[in-house]
């Protein structure tokens, strides 16, 4: 009965039924209570953890979360425990924190990791958390190892959605770095992701496509940039808005100017032009025009 009621209570924040949601789960962590389930008491505690941070009530939900974790410390539910630290972690986080945020998410690694509690998916989400606490710190290469375990990780867990947006933000830290030829070649995991995916999706081939461009482009491989921008280009990606194509259309531009084809390039502008006018900012129209 625990069970189906932190169930139940899920799928009402799933619909954004919160205080039905949260009603469920202190009816759950009374059951368990009740008849001495401590995995379900403590389940039923970061749950109540996770609304209330959503609701910005961080000392409340610091101490639920808190509480969780005395709960599950000396439970063989090892992958709840760690859930419990990360979501105090967040919290920690959210209350700038950011070494007592470490020290739980340290925790949940070894959780996840070394207690039979192995998840690639909730080893990325830690190692997510991590990698913005270390962005937030301006330790950004520690940041950057965090978010290549988490790719890792999240890959294996047939996300190859998240995997390629993970690996894309890499390369796009490493070329804002100066980090060139590590961007690219992160850009390429990205788009080898993406192509060997179980099911493979044009979205995710264009966004790594996109990043391979870029780092063709910044490290003068004209020729090959051009190729992938005329190959994203080439792809239907529904759920892509006009400003997006605009934007692939003006790189391809800069392509064609930097491989000689100026006719082609002023065409790819000019069709570029009126969604950036209308939608883009004006530093981005001065660019085009």
């Amino acid at each position: 009965m625990v069970d189906k009621l932190l169930k139940d209570g899920k799928k009402a924040y799933e619909r954004n039924e919160f205080e039905k949601a949260v009603g469920k789960f202190q009816e759950a962590y009374g059951l368990a209570r009740e008849i001495k389930y401590t995995d379900g008491e403590g389940v039923a505690l970061t749950e109540m953890c996770l609304f209330y941070q959503t609701k910005n009530q961080l000392p409340r939900a610091k101490e639920l979360g808190e509480n969780a974790i005395e709960v599950l410390t000396n439970t063989t539910d090892k992958k709840a425990l760690g859930q419990a630290r990360v979501a105090l972690a967040r919290i920690y986080l959210m209350m700038d924190n950011t070494f007592t945020a470490m020290q739980q998410l340290n925790q949940a690694l070894k959780e996840f990791t070394n207690l039979g509690a192995s998840d690639g998916e909730e080893v990325a989400k830690v190692l997510l958390l991590a990698a913005d606490i270390g962005m937030r710190t301006n330790h950004e290469k520690e940041a950057i190892q965090f978010y290549e375990a988490a790719a890792s990780y999240i890959g294996q867990a047939g996300k190859t959605r998240d995997q390629v947006a993970i690996q894309v933000r890499i390369s796009n830290m490493l070329m804002a770095n100066g980090l060139l030829t590590a961007a690219q070649e992160e850009a390429l995991k990205a788009l080898s992701a993406a192509r060997n995916a179980q099911v493979p999706a044009n979205a995710e081939i264009v966004c790594a496509l996109n990043a391979v461009a870029n780092a063709q482009y910044t490290l003068c491989q004209f020729s090959d940039a051009r190729k992938s921008y005329e190959e994203l280009l080439s792809l239907k990606v529904p759920e892509h808005t006009p400003l997006d194509k605009a934007v692939f259309q003006e790189g391809y531009g800069f392509t064609l100017i930097a491989t000689g084809d100026l006719e082609l390039a002023k065409q790819a502008f000019e069709k570029a032009l009126p969604t950036i006018k209308a939608q883009g900012t004006v530093a981005h129209r001065a660019q085009v025009l």
